[in-house]
């Protein structure tokens, strides 16, 4: 099995690691996984031998940058993890102030945002960003568990392009991730 090492975050101890079909996060402290996603990513179309060339494993040209806005670590740092794993480059924040002020300098493609946060919520961060000229049409997906049917109705008035259900289905993620970049 192919797998790859990702990130070792020595403040929370946490190991990140995950091969074509299974993302698991470990403690490293107790050395028990905190989260296992089976079929995060798709299968590779072969299989991979150590004498593999894995030039067919690189990102695409083109990597759209994404930000991430979330309170949850865990949650960020899967979502990167799966989206690196397919060629997109992502940025982490947070919260909503955290984004805002990292967008003052860097520009992105799409944003994918939490709603309750601490400082400014996703709701908010979309309703700022679509009072500025800057980012009145970047595309924003919402992921949330529990968004009511009037803040989902407030988040699409603000033209959010899509609203996910928390935990998200990362094939449905990555999906609408791709329409929506068509779109730009």
């Amino acid at each position: 099995m192919w797998v790859k090492n990702l990130q070792i975050d020595k403040g929370g101890g946490i190991l990140w690691c995950f091969s074509h079909e299974i993302l698991i996060v470990f403690s490293l402290i107790s050395h028990f996984p905190l989260v296992c996603i089976v079929n995060a990513l798709p299968s590779l179309a072969q299989p991979i031998h150590p004498r593999d060339d894995y030039s067919s494993l690189q990102a695409p040209c083109v990597m759209n940058r994404i930000l991430i806005v979330d309170d949850h670590d865990l949650s960020r740092h899967a979502i990167q993890a799966v989206l690196e794993f397919h060629g997109y480059h992502c940025q982490e924040m947070e919260d909503g102030m955290a984004a805002l002020t990292w967008l003052d300098h860097n520009q992105v493609d799409l944003v994918i945002t939490d709603n309750t946060m601490p400082v400014l919520e996703g709701l908010e961060l979309l309703e700022h960003l679509r009072t500025t000229t800057k980012f009145h049409v970047l595309p924003v997906i919402m992921l949330s568990g529990n968004l009511t049917e009037a803040e989902k109705a407030k988040a699409y008035s603000h033209e959010a392009f899509a609203i996910l259900d928390k935990p998200c289905d990362f094939s449905e993620l990555r999906t609408t991730i791709a329409r929506a970049l068509k779109r730009i």
